[in-house]
């Protein structure tokens, strides 16, 4: 599987430490990460990494068309989170793609980076 995270070590974006991330879920099919954002902000990041086993049609469109998550996804009061933006980030190589989902619910912010690969 990918390993998006890093070797474990902290980074910096413009100079602001980031914190470490920490395991929620992983198994040999899914990887689920998070970490705080910077000191004082409401910031999360949530990565995701995994393996999508469905048709190939349904795949590229999860992956390719990351831009429409904010239709997709009702925003009603109930989940309690909105997407605030969606679309992608980075295009790898072909069948291989870096997006940004990011949810927003009262006072947090919570940024979700889907890393997909089409095999």
């Amino acid at each position: 599987m990918l390993n998006t995270s890093g070797d474990g070590r902290s980074s910096k974006v413009h100079g602001v430490p980031q914190k470490e991330w920490k395991a929620k879920q992983d198994t040999d099919q899914l990887r689920v990460m998070y970490r705080e954002g910077p000191e004082g902000t409401p910031f999360h990041t949530l990565l995701a990494e995994g393996f999508a086993d469905g048709p190939i049609d349904v795949c590229a469109c999860v992956s390719w068309e990351a831009g429409l998550y904010k239709k997709w996804f009702p925003q009603y009061n109930l989940p309690t989170f909105k997407i605030d933006q969606s679309g992608s980030l980075k295009k790898v190589r072909i069948g291989e793609e870096i997006s940004l989902v990011r949810l927003v619910e009262d006072s947090f912010l919570f940024t979700f980076s889907l890393i997909l690969s089409l095999l």
